[in-house]
């Protein structure tokens, strides 16, 4: 997807929602580049939490590259406002014959406890090697998007897995 693919999506995902909070069934774990991370700065929970987010985009990113893929495998990585909103967005990509190419970066993160296992978690993610194209190849991005997006998470610790709940993309980074 490229950076404006990327962008649509998100500022798709800022318009938020909610629903009921379905049993995550097991799945792989996604890939997705993370580079320039401040690991060194960051506790085993908040270095967790900054993975969470990492897994998120990555199945986001896996999901909307592949519309045959279940969009049920969204709540192995996410729960709430972030599971709804990108369910729903996926599913209006797919049905408009659209599709991503690429994958996002997360090239800058941050988390801070929250609550009581919450964690925020904010990223800065690179989208310029991403695009969503239409069914004939054509990308539906606008080419003004910013290059990097500044988004903040709520992340969850249940048990031993991290789900993230919401999602608001704040900024250009």
């Amino acid at each position: 997807m490229t950076r404006a693919a990327v962008a649509v999506l998100f500022a798709l995902a800022v318009a938020g929602c909610t629903s009921p909070e379905p049993a995550p069934p097991s799945a792989p774990t996604p890939s997705l580049t993370v580079s320039s991370l401040p690991s060194a700065s960051l506790d085993a929970d908040e270095a967790a939490a900054v993975a969470a987010v990492a897994r998120y985009l990555a199945m986001i990113d896996d999901l909307g590259a592949d519309p045959s893929s279940q969009l049920e495998k969204l709540t192995t990585v996410a729960r709430g406002q972030a599971a709804a909103q990108w369910t729903q967005n996926l599913f209006t990509q797919r049905a408009r014959g659209e599709r991503q190419v690429g994958r996002v970066s997360v090239v800058e993160a941050v988390a801070a406890p929250a609550g009581d296992n919450t964690w925020a978690v904010t990223v800065c993610v690179d989208v310029t090697q991403t695009d969503v194209l239409d069914k004939n190849g054509r990308s539906v991005v606008a080419k003004d998007k910013g290059d990097r997006l500044e988004s903040e998470h709520t992340v969850e610790k249940v048990g031993s897995a991290w789900y993230v709940l919401t999602e608001k993309v704040t900024a250009t980074c």
